[in-house]
């Protein structure tokens, strides 16, 4: 469902066929959480233990539904509340005193951004590579998702094309972004070319056995360098996340 809104919502901005605004997009946007929302709740209890998708690339979860359960629910409440901001009909009331306020006046530039067609869809984008994310059991596609969710923040950072702080925003975050995916990137090269897996549970699987057998000499250099690449992964999440000491 989440697929199909998207693809609807693509071809209806970019072939402008049918002049819509921004609100109609937020209304198939929040059908498709309420929609998503009764799906996950009544499949929660249907999964057993777990459900492999696409040769373990994606694993499916009573936990990871539990989770998509909440990110739904907070977007729908962000969807609800920034999709119909109403500031088109009350800026032009003619002689209406609100508009004289100098708050509700910067109110309107900051917000203004909202009626771009594109928002909705931006935000459909960065909740796919969300759902996806937590479902992945594999590196190249946890990357993948990452990459997904974060070029669609990207742009939503610098949707306010009239704000220099918007754009500052948007170009210092991708720039930032860019650098974490290169060490993310260089990090699971090093744990692929000393596993061999790019499965999350293989490579659990083998650096368990490596710790076991931490005696010999030869597999003690080969687990450390599996522990180096982890820090080399991890330190590209942090800059990711933006957690101290990584926050620039």
């Amino acid at each position: 469902m989440l697929i199909y809104s998207i693809i609807i919502i693509l071809l209806s901005v970019a072939t402008n066929s049918i002049i819509k605004k921004a609100m109609d997009y937020s209304k198939i946007s929040i059908i498709t959480m309420l929609y998503l929302i009764y799906i996950t709740y009544n499949n929660t209890d249907t999964i057993i233990k777990k459900l492999s998708l696409f040769n373990d690339l994606f694993v499916l979860t009573t936990y990871s539904q539990i989770f998509n359960f909440i990110i739904y629910i907070i977007t729908l409440l962000i969807l609800i509340l920034t999709g119909f901001f109403p500031y088109e009909n009350e800026i032009n009331r003619p002689n209406s005193s609100i508009n004289n306020n100098i708050l509700y006046k910067k109110t309107i530039e900051i917000f203004k951004y909202l009626d771009i067609k594109e928002y909705s869809l931006i935000i459909l984008f960065i909740i796919m590579g969300a759902n996806l994310l937590i479902m992945s059991n594999d590196i190249i596609s946890i990357f993948l998702c990452i990459e997904l969710q974060s070029y669609s923040i990207y742009i939503l950072c610098g949707l306010n094309r009239n704000s220099e702080s918007s754009m500052n925003a948007s170009i210092m975050y991708f720039l930032i972004g860019g650098l974490a995916s290169s060490i993310i990137l260089l990090g699971q090269s090093y744990i692929y070319i000393n596993t061999g897996n790019t499965n999350m549970e293989g490579i659990k699987i083998i650096t368990n056995i490596l710790d076991t057998l931490f005696m010999y000499n030869e597999l003690n250099t080969l687990y450390s360098y599996i522990q180096y690449s982890l820090v080399i992964t991890a330190i590209g999440f942090l800059f990711k996340i933006s957690s101290a000491p990584f926050h620039f």
